[in-house]
């Protein structure tokens, strides 16, 4: 019955739910957790319009994180909240920038990344390849 259930979401999603940029396979693991960040508090619809323009603008964590915060509040303004996000997605690219992109091995080291609490940690885990472990519920 699970499984009928399960199946049926998944055919209901295909024809009905949205499409996103940030759902498409194969993305980077940078783009998925950039599209996370940014969709905190906002509007998906919102976050649409502004990502693709985002991503060419800053397509790395090395093109954010050699950055001042100012840049990145003027950059965020189109979507708010650019005071508090500006600076811990500045953390957040300049820790990745030092791990080259790479994700640890572990959760827990996961989550001590700056800007990646429990929710940004499980849409890592789920959409990106690096660790197989269960999904926190938040």
């Amino acid at each position: 019955m699970i499984k009928y259930f399960q199946n049926q979401v998944i055919i209901w999603f295909k024809s009905h739910g949205r499409k996103f940029p940030w759902r498409k396979a194969g993305l980077s693991n940078y783009k998925v957790v950039i599209s996370e960040v940014l969709l905190q508090r906002t509007k998906a619809e919102t976050i649409a319009r502004f990502y693709p323009d985002f991503i060419k603008k800053y397509s790395s964590w090395k093109s954010i994180a050699g950055v001042r915060v100012e840049e990145i509040e003027d950059a965020l303004k189109p979507i708010g909240l650019q005071k508090q996000r500006a600076p811990r997605l500045l953390a957040l690219a300049q820790e990745m920038a030092k791990r080259n992109g790479r994700f640890p091995k572990t959760r827990e080291e996961l989550e001590g990344i700056p800007f990646i609490g429990q929710y940004i940690a499980n849409a890592i885990l789920y959409w990106t390849p690096i660790m197989v472990q269960a999904l926190k519920v938040c």
